[in-house]
């Protein structure tokens, strides 16, 4: 698969139970190649609680140690955005059970 898109990916590094995470320093891996799909985000009510809806999907081969705790930040055609990681899925699995694709589910952070 071609991806026309990339990425680095940094891990949150705050201590534990910090409400403030901390993407500084270098990244975890630098220019993942990848696809971003803009999906229609927006934030409604449901029930009695504000629901955020996801602003981008990422798909790209698997690498390990990405969790929901991490940021991506657009190399290219976004301009830099950073986009917080909400929830992780792979997609493929080979004959040996090993990962092959990931989608990314995230919502792009608030501008800093």
């Amino acid at each position: 698969m071609r991806y026309r898109d990339s990425v680095d990916i940094y891990e949150d590094k705050s201590l534990a139970g910090s409400p403030v995470p901390d993407y500084s320093g270098d990244p975890l891996y630098r220019a993942v190649p990848c696809s971003i799909i803009t999906t229609a985000g927006d934030e409604s009510f449901r029930g009695r609680q504000l629901e955020a809806h996801l602003t981008h999907v990422v798909e790209m081969h698997n690498y390990p140690n990405i969790t929901a705790t991490c940021r991506l930040v657009d190399r290219g055609r976004l301009s830099g955005r950073a986009l917080n990681v909400r929830q992780v899925r792979q997609l493929d699995v080979d004959a040996k059970g090993r990962r092959q694709i990931l989608q990314i589910y995230c919502e792009e952070a608030a501008p800093q």
